[in-house]
């Protein structure tokens, strides 16, 4: 049941973000920011494309809040990680060629391979890791959120074998949604981490105010916590702006609709497929002033306070129930992220970088082509 294994993975994100004194969540994440910024400042000699720098910090901050465990750099396993999250993605960005040519199935194609070396890793280490956990779990010790799922899992399980007929979640739906939980939070917080800076190289006058307000903030001798975002509203909107112009996930999954309706005078039959469009929403001129243009002042108020997000056209993470469920997570990563390399770094274009950073690649995640930088310690 699609809507009880929701109501669970949304539970067990909530009781991640209520238990801190059990899940320290900023905690694992910062080892990951602290690995980050250590590379880049190794690299600040010469110009370097960060996106591969990233995506390992990010790949490891989720497996340490999916399992507990911050692999070392060198662990066989934490590259199998990385592969597992590069062939979700183009098992993702070519899923439609199953869905029209069901038949290629059945033939020695890359897409085959992908989707089978992901059920082999899944079965080794997802389920591993989730029988690992069923072993030592104790529900008043959440350490991570595969604790935190099997924990919702029991709480709902018990209120759910008085219904008739009892509705089961099996352990294949567990693992489904830890690898859910994976790729869909790895490539948009690290998609999105790199298009920030891209756009930050690119406009060196918001780098400056962002400068500004963490030295008037944060000081020095500090480093940021998620506990100062209400106080670096600037920080919060160039996460915003970056969201809206590079819409990490151009278009929604497909869903279908369940009866005859009709939006804006178009006929949409029962049993059509529908797909969001969040790239024309965030870039409609109508709703914004010069849409291509990265201009986060768009989020706030006269007095620079963050303006309510929902009096914008402005939906990156979806919404209701078919919301993205792990938004807080996503946003708590970017922030510790992104707050601290600004801190650390200045960020500009080497020589002969061009606009490579500004242009995008089409696939269901978005990113921007490669693109060089030059990072110097502040």
């Amino acid at each position: 049941d699609l809507d009880l294994l929701h109501r669970i993975t949304k539970m067990g994100l909530h009781y991640m973000s209520e238990i801190n004194s059990c899940f320290p969540l900023e905690e694992k994440v910062r080892k990951e920011v602290d690995s980050l910024v250590q590379r880049f400042q190794e690299a600040t000699r010469e110009p370097f494309d960060p996106s591969y720098k990233i995506h390992l910090a990010v790949v490891n901050s989720f497996c340490s809040i999916l399992f507990g465990k911050n692999y070392k750099i060198n662990d066989p396993e934490f590259y199998d990680m990385v592969d597992l999250n590069n062939r979700l993605r183009r098992i993702y960005n070519n899923s439609e060629t199953l869905d029209k040519f069901p038949f290629l199935q059945y033939f020695p194609i890359d897409l085959m391979n992908d989707i089978h070396e992901v059920v082999s890793f899944r079965d080794r280490v997802f389920k591993k890791n989730l029988q690992e956990h069923r072993d030592t779990f104790t529900p008043h010790n959440i350490r991570d959120f595969v604790n935190a799922l099997l924990h919702a899992n029991t709480v709902i399980s018990e209120e759910n074998s008085r219904m008739l007929p009892p509705q089961i979640i099996t352990d294949g739906d567990l693992i489904t949604t830890m690898m859910d939980i994976f790729y869909a939070g790895v490539d948009p917080v690290s998609g999105t981490l790199y298009r920030a800076l891209a756009f930050l190289i690119y406009n060196p006058h918001v780098q400056a105010k962002l400068h500004r307000e963490l030295d008037d903030v944060i000081g020095n001798n500090n480093i940021p916590n998620l506990i100062d975002r209400s106080r670096l509203p600037y920080l919060e909107a160039v996460i915003m702006e970056t969201l809206r112009l590079a819409s990490p996930k151009p278009l929604g999954v497909t869903h279908r609709a369940v009866v005859n309706s009709e939006i804006n005078g178009f006929a949409v039959p029962k049993d059509s497929s529908v797909i969001f469009n969040w790239w024309a929403m965030h870039h409609d001129k109508h709703q914004w002033k010069n849409p291509n243009e990265f201009r986060p002042e768009r989020f706030l108020n006269t007095n620079g306070e963050l303006i309510p997000l929902s009096s914008v056209s402005f939906l990156p993470f979806g919404s209701c129930t078919r919301g993205c469920v792990g938004q807080q997570l996503a946003m708590a990563q970017l922030f510790l992220f992104l707050s601290r390399l600004i801190h650390e770094f200045t960020f500009s274009i080497p020589t002969g970088n061009g606009q490579n950073g500004l242009q995008e690649t089409s696939s269901v995640i978005q990113t921007p082509r490669p693109f060089r930088m030059l990072v110097t310690k502040r």
